[in-house]
């Protein structure tokens, strides 16, 4: 009798434990600003934004969004360590129950536009969050440490452009005039880091960054084309050229202003045609039954849902109690074996029982993941 009370004490006691939520540390380490994902050597892969933060300088928290060549969809890598332990590193697709996407994040990610701010659960079940404020992520997932955008491949096309456009420039109007040939080749070569067997994703020639290089690299050779142009004329008129020189070299360099507008033109044309639109799958049961965190007088069906498990959980537990403990004391009194016994069978079976609701979430969570990928923690907020 003694053994049975001590093991029925210490069930009710891991029941209990549930009711808290636990921070509890997964495998971590010290995470690298310098974190490369594998795809990013064979470049099936574009890193597109990069978050590091440390939190109150005990933990390291880093997340990276890719855009995925072959699948065409985003995903994450996401890093949460101790410094000098083994590192944590999370990986899945975007649309995924772990991975969470603030109010208007997916239709800005989808048009190549980095959130501004990363949020990283560091508990059990570790998450990522992705937002343009503290609004959703913080108000609605309750995530624990946050990090600013330090890398934003807008940046990189930025970069690019740049060096290409500095590189015009520097070109003499003899070089202007004969070498007007390749440049629609050099300029897919320099784009070509952001494309893979030639196919570009839509949000590269969508974005702003993109365009403005492009618009930039036209006014530079109009640009040139002007500077040259006076530069002829200058020299027909001091009398360093006849007028058969003079109109020559005019017609070279229309020719060659005319060829490299044509060929940034035709550029842009390759890396737009050739672009295929990313998708973000919303297969989790948020798109189905609303936000659990969503109360109020809006509030969605997922929130009384969590609400009402919430409710059954500690009504089993005060149930459990209230009634094992009317039944020993039952027993006791009336100083009965059978009636002892018939105390702990009753109580055996309201344990079990209790134990099946506590595991009632994660068994639909199972099944639904099984049938659909979605998960029941967007659903029904377990957490106590």
């Amino acid at each position: 009798m003694k053994k049975t009370t001590k093991f029925l004490i210490y069930i009710l006691f891991i029941i209990i434990l549930q009711l808290r939520v636990v921070d509890a540390a997964v495998d971590r380490g010290y995470a690298s600003a310098n974190y490369h994902n594998d795809c990013e050597k064979t470049g099936t892969c574009l890193l597109m934004c990069a978050y590091t933060n440390n939190y109150n300088n005990v933990i390291t928290l880093s997340s990276y969004i890719y855009y995925d060549y072959d699948s065409n969809m985003f995903f994450v890598d996401w890093i949460d360590s101790y410094t000098n332990l083994s590192k944590a590193t999370h990986s899945t697709y975007l649309g995924d129950s772990s991975v969470s996407l603030g109010n208007g994040v997916t239709n800005s990610l989808a048009n190549g536009i980095c959130p501004s701010k990363s949020y990283v659960d560091i508990s059990w079940d570790p998450e990522v969050c992705f937002d343009d404020d503290d609004g959703y992520c913080i108000g609605h997932r309750k995530f624990t440490g946050t990090s600013s955008l330090d890398y934003n491949y807008q940046t990189k096309i930025e970069q690019v452009f740049s060096n290409f456009n500095l590189a015009l420039l520097q070109v003499s109007c003899d070089q202007f005039r004969n070498n007007y040939n390749s440049l629609k080749i050099n300029m897919l070569n320099a784009l070509s880091e952001f494309s893979y067997n030639g196919t570009y994703p839509s949000f590269i020639s969508g974005s702003a960054t993109y365009k403005e290089g492009i618009d930039n690299i036209s006014d530079t050779i109009d640009n040139k084309y002007n500077v040259c142009h006076k530069q002829i004329i200058e020299l027909h008129e001091n009398g360093e050229l006849t007028d058969d020189e003079a109109e020559e070299l005019l017609d070279d360099v229309k020719k060659a202003y005319e060829s490299f507008k044509g060929q940034v033109s035709d550029a842009n044309s390759s890396v737009s045609s050739s672009s295929s639109n990313p998708t973000i799958p919303t297969h989790d049961c948020e798109s189905l039954f609303g936000d659990p965190y969503q109360g109020g007088k809006n509030a969605s069906p997922a929130y009384y849902m969590s609400f009402a498990f919430k409710i059954i959980r500690y009504a089993a537990i005060i149930i459990l109690i209230v009634f094992s403990i009317s039944d020993f004391v039952s027993a006791v009194a009336s100083q009965d074996d059978d009636e002892l016994k018939k105390a702990m069978n009753k109580t055996i079976k309201r344990l079990v029982l209790c134990v099946l609701i506590f595991l009632l979430p994660m068994l639909i969570q199972f099944i639904l993941e099984y049938l659909n990928d979605i998960s029941l923690e967007k659903c029904i907020n377990t957490r106590m």
